[in-house]
C-alpha cells in the first residue's frame, strides 16, 4: 500500500516536500523518507519523513535511520542513528541527523541511500522498512 504523505523538511527552508515513493506500510504501521535531506558544513545528513504506528502495540517505537554514501573515491561512508519515537496511531514527522562514525569520514551533497525502520518493542516481526535514493545538498 503506498500513500502520499505530506512532511516538513525542517533541514530545509521550511518547504513541504510530497511523500510517496520512499512510503512502505504493514499491518503494524508505515513508515516514509522524504526525497530531499540536507548536508551539514561538518558532513553530518538530516533526513525526515513520517511514520505511523498503533499506540496498542505499545506507546513508543524504536526509530533506525541508516545511511550509505559512494565517495568519489570508491570508499563508503555509512551511518546509523536510532531513536524513539511516540505511537499516536496517525502520522507523525520524524527528522534525524546521522553522523559518521570517523571523523576522516564525511557526507557530501549529492545521493545518499537511506534505509529507515519503525518497530515496537517485543515486535520486530511487525518491523515496517523503507529504501530511498535521497537527494542531500
Amino acid at each position: 500500500m503506498r500513500a502520499t504523505r505530506w512532511a516538513a523538511l525542517a533541514a530545509g527552508a521550511g518547504v513541504l516536500v510530497a511523500m510517496g515513493a520512499g512510503t512502505a506500510a504493514a499491518d503494524d504501521g508505515q513508515v516514509g523518507v522524504a526525497p530531499f535531506g540536507a548536508v551539514t558544513a561538518s558532513g553530518q545528513v538530516t533526513l525526515s519523513g513520517t511514520y505511523t504506528c498503533d499506540p496498542w502495540q505499545g506507546p513508543y517505537a524504536q526509530i533506525e535511520v541508516s545511511v550509505s554514501q559512494q565517495q568519489w573515491d570508491g570508499t563508503q561512508v555509512d551511518a546509523v542513528t536510532y531513536d524513539r519515537v511516540a505511537c499516536t496511531g496517525s502520522p507523525q514527522l520524524w527528522q534525524e541527523t546521522v553522523t559518521a562514525p570517523a571523523a576522516s569520514d564525511a557526507f557530501t551533497p549529492g545521493q545518499v541511500q537511506a534505509d529507515v525502520a519503525v518497530w515496537t518493542a517485543g515486535n520486530w516481526n511487525g518491523r515496517v522498512e523503507s529504501w530511498q535514493q535521497v537527494g542531500v545538498s
